[in-house]
């Protein structure tokens, strides 16, 4: 779907189409080096987020890092919903490591500070 309406594409720098296709998809996602958006249109950090979390749900974190990275460059206070999730999910991955610069903006902004759970998952991944 993200591929398809969004622009999504992943890349791979030794892996062709035709080989691509004689893979698992676990194998798949293991040979792909980026995901890129290639779309006439801005992409919504939204959708950019949703696909993070896709990313994250099938543990393919090693193509997260450029949209992590993203999502930690906006204000929490503003988007503190997305970096929320994003945490949820890397620590429902057991990714903890990761979860933390999430948690730590989350904690020390405005809005979220006051959240309980924040502070709790926070303590939970350190």
């Amino acid at each position: 779907m993200l591929c398809q309406h969004a622009g999504v594409k992943f890349v791979s720098e030794t892996l062709t189409r035709e080989g691509a296709e004689e893979l698992q998809p676990e194998q798949q996602l293991e040979a792909f080096s980026q995901v890129v958006f290639t779309g006439e249109q801005e992409v919504p950090l939204e959708i950019r987020t949703k696909l993070l979390v896709v990313l994250i749900n099938v543990r393919a974190t090693h193509l997260i890092g450029d949209f992590s990275e993203e999502l930690l460059a906006h204000d929490p206070d503003d988007f503190g919903d997305l970096m929320l999730e994003v945490a949820e999910a890397l620590m429902t991955g057991e990714f903890y490591k990761e979860a933390l610069p999430f948690l730590a903006k989350l904690v020390y902004s405005q809005n979220y500070s006051q959240v309980r759970q924040t502070t709790l998952q926070y303590k939970l991944a350190s």
